[in-house]
């Protein structure tokens, strides 16, 4: 018995390692998925479903059967009656309580007395599922999707150290899909700001006045604009003190510019050699 429970323990532990190394092989989250069902199956299971949410929907991303030609019946289930829709899938009762789900024995008089419809039924028949496990994908304590397992061919019944396993191999799963989202919505947020930032920049290089930036030392850090080189030409680098030559810290549009530090936007006219310039002052201010 110790024997065996120590082979058991090796296997679980080299099926999470196996599990670790697919999944972090590539940010693409589900191509690993559909990789690392070898790993699974028929060791942990003769077929599984993975549904993960997408724009506030649950999607089906990676399917599984030790049957390759009821892969697509388990991907029709799932298409056609999805888990977070039926309030007696395991999967969805998993998703919406946000807890693991262990359903050793699974009959067809089971599946009928608890009102299972005709056309899942037949789906379910075809499967033939006999015992299951579902749990929650959760990461940071938000739902991400589910991954439920299932035996039938094999004729064994998961047990709750089959559950607990479930639970690590979903633990792995959804830090995945949680970092791929999150580097996916990086990426996108990236993309958007270079092409705001190159639409700024072409944009105030056409205005006929300046734009600069400051910090909150009054150096410039940024300065563009077809009246740029009217004003001293001022550079990245320089202060607005060298800039108006002065070193005076009460001239009044350093007040203005250390006003407009505090939050406070200003206007002002401001003359050079011999022309004038409406000035606006704007706070930089970062969302949130």
């Amino acid at each position: 018995l110790f024997l065996e429970r120590r082979v058991q323990a090796d296997w679980r532990l080299r099926l999470l390692l196996d599990t670790s190394k697919a999944l972090g092989e590539s940010l693409d989250y589900e191509a690993s998925l559909r990789k690392v069902a070898r790993h699974w199956i028929p060791a942990f299971a003769d077929w599984f479903a993975i549904d993960v949410m997408k724009h506030g929907k649950l999607a089906p991303v990676a399917v599984g059967h030790i049957d390759p030609e009821k892969t697509k019946l388990v991907r029709e289930l799932h298409e056609k009656y999805p888990p977070g829709h039926d309030p007696l899938n395991p999967a969805g009762v998993a998703l919406r309580s946000g807890t693991p789900l262990l359903l050793s024995h699974l009959t067809e008089d089971g599946l009928r007395s608890l009102g299972v419809k005709e056309d899942p039924l037949r789906l379910l028949k075809a499967l033939d599922p006999r015992s299951v496990v579902a749990v929650p994908l959760v990461s940071r304590k938000k739902v991400l999707g589910h991954c439920m397992f299932v035996r039938s061919i094999s004729g064994k019944s998961y047990d709750k150290d089959d559950l607990q396993l479930a639970e690590e191999l979903a633990v792995r799963i959804a830090q995945t899909v949680d970092n791929a989202v999150s580097h996916r919505d990086l990426q996108a947020a990236m993309r958007q700001r270079i092409a705001r930032d190159r639409f700024l920049t072409m944009t105030f290089r056409q205005m006929p006045g300046a734009v600069w930036t400051t910090d909150r030392d009054l150096k410039i850090t940024y300065v563009t604009g077809r009246k740029a080189n009217e004003l001293k030409r001022p550079t990245a680098g320089m202060t607005i003190f060298d800039v108006l030559g002065t070193s005076e810290p009460t001239d009044a549009v350093i007040a203005c510019h250390r006003a407009a530090l505090s939050g406070n936007p200003q206007a002002f006219d401001y003359q050079l050699a011999d022309r004038w310039y409406a000035v606006y002052l704007e706070p930089l201010r970062i969302d949130g």
